[in-house]
């Protein structure tokens, strides 16, 4: 028995998959299979055939080799989709997870960052029906790739958004949206800038989708929390000044009201006032300042079915009016709120 080496290179063999080991590794169990062959290895971008040339020619291997390649090619498939409302690296691994044991993946892999699932299948044992199926039962979609030429852009300010925290629930509230493919808030200059299939949605229905958060969307570029309406007051005038400030700053109006609805609350148990006076003063401070905050955490509860510090301060507010504890709800209302309005002054 004569040996010979024949060294083939895997680009030519697979053109569309050279890099899945996967591939490689049923066209190197193919070949063994073969009458001829005594042994195949996978080095880099080669694969190394020994075989015996009085059954076998180098010319019959590499025949062989391409034969069972177009089967390869013919047999298994390797798709990416663009993964819709994958919001946590926890999903990206649940999704992972549960494609690997879909009978027919051989392997599946989810990048997070990108929004993108690239899998390996069996024609002959699944469908791209049944990973489409899964993936809706996990309650996720998968969306072929589109480029970013063939991508609707929305780029526009955000009124309201300053702080990490809001910025996230923007993004996660946008990510959950059919057709939106990529989203990045920017707190510190209050801009959102969302890619999206036009054939899915349009831009009044990603601007709805913030507003219905509690949040205000400006035009690229316009100042944000500065009114944008004329006035007619007198210049330097007290009231309007007032004015202008509340309509360019209601949460924070809010909060200022708060404040002043619980010193008001805190000198009238000071000066012995009946106790009706300042449960009626903390009941009102707590209904004041957590008005913002309950909106937005009922707006991301809605959009995104998740639960977050607004809504977990909202809960704790009215456990605290439940319990009688009416002083304590309404402070710890007003620090919240306090603390949004300062981190957004500093964002400005």
């Amino acid at each position: 028995m004569s040996i010979q080496t024949v060294t083939l290179a895997r680009p030519q063999l697979l053109p569309q998959n050279a890099d899945c080991d996967c591939c490689a590794g049923h066209l190197a169990e193919a070949l063994r299979a073969r009458a001829g062959v005594a042994d195949v290895r996978l080095e880099g971008a080669q694969v190394v055939v020994q075989a015996d040339v009085a059954i076998a020619s180098p010319a019959d291997v590499e025949q062989l080799a391409r034969a069972a390649s177009q089967q390869i090619a013919a047999r298994y498939d390797h798709p990416v989709f663009a993964v819709e409302g994958m919001d946590c690296a926890d999903c990206a691994k649940t999704i992972e997870r549960a494609m690997a044991r879909l009978s027919g993946v051989h392997y599946a892999i989810v990048n997070f960052t990108a929004g993108r699932l690239r899998l390996e299948y069996d024609r002959e044992q699944t469908s791209v029906e049944a990973i489409v199926g899964l993936a809706r039962s996990l309650g996720y979609g998968l969306l072929p790739p589109q480029s970013p030429a063939a991508l609707g852009t929305l780029v526009c300010s955000v009124d309201g958004m300053c702080c990490a925290v809001e910025a996230g629930t923007i993004e996660q509230a946008l990510r959950a949206m059919a057709g939106v493919r990529q989203v990045s808030a920017n707190p510190a200059l209050a801009r959102l800038s969302v890619g999206y299939d036009p054939q899915a949605l349009g831009a009044a229905q990603i601007v709805a989708q913030v507003e219905q958060l509690g949040f205000r969307v400006l035009e690229e570029g316009a100042p944000v929390s500065v009114h944008d309406h004329e006035h007619n007051h007198e210049a330097g005038s007290w009231a309007g000044r007032t004015r202008e400030f509340i309509h360019d700053r209601p949460k924070d109006a809010l909060t200022i009201a708060c404040g002043a609805l619980l010193a008001l609350a805190w000198a009238a148990e000071l000066l012995g006032a009946p106790a009706a006076l300042p449960v009626a003063l903390y009941i009102l401070a707590t209904l004041v300042g957590g008005t913002f905050v309950a909106r937005n955490g009922w707006a991301t509860l809605r959009a995104t079915r998740t639960l977050d510090i607004n809504l977990l301060m909202t809960v704790a507010a009215v456990g605290a009016l439940i319990i009688g504890e009416y002083g304590e709800g309404a402070t710890v209302v007003f620090l919240f709120a306090l603390g949004n309005a300062l981190e957004g002054y500093t964002m400005d």
